[in-house]
């Protein structure tokens, strides 16, 4: 059975493939992917992370320009530098090329998951407002 007959099946599971931390998560690839994806009209989405083109010194900013008619679903983080490489981190709200990502040049309609650990004193607070950023 085909990939296309067995998505058909599962009217309801949206398949997606995330960007990664490795050489295989950069943007040419998933260019080409999504290319013969849409030749052979198979409703697979990607979920954009965007922590995971820090890690590899890529700009979100660029990747979303080159990909964003193909995301259905964003992992939402950012990427901190530390001794042993880099880790998820809250992306920085006070950034306007942060907010130009979230806000403006990533479908709207994509599923959008915080990949970060909340910290505070109150995470209700610290939960909504990002659940309020992320709405926007």
């Amino acid at each position: 059975m085909s990939l296309k007959n067995i998505l058909a099946n599962y009217p309801d599971i949206q398949l997606v493939v995330e960007n990664d931390q490795t050489e295989c998560g950069v943007i040419e690839p998933f260019e080409a992917f999504f290319t013969q994806i849409t030749q052979l009209s198979l409703p697979i989405k990607m979920t954009f992370d965007t922590g995971n083109w820090l890690c590899l010194d890529i700009d979100p900013i660029d990747a979303a320009k080159r990909l964003a008619m193909h995301v259905g679903y964003i992992h939402v983080k950012a990427a901190k530098l530390i001794t042993k490489g880099k880790i998820a981190a809250l992306p920085p709200t006070d950034d306007d090329n942060w907010m130009q990502l979230i806000n403006t040049l990533l479908p709207k309609s994509a599923f959008r998951g915080i990949e970060f650990v909340l910290i505070g004193d109150n995470l209700e607070s610290v939960s909504i407002k990002y659940i309020q950023l992320l709405n926007n």
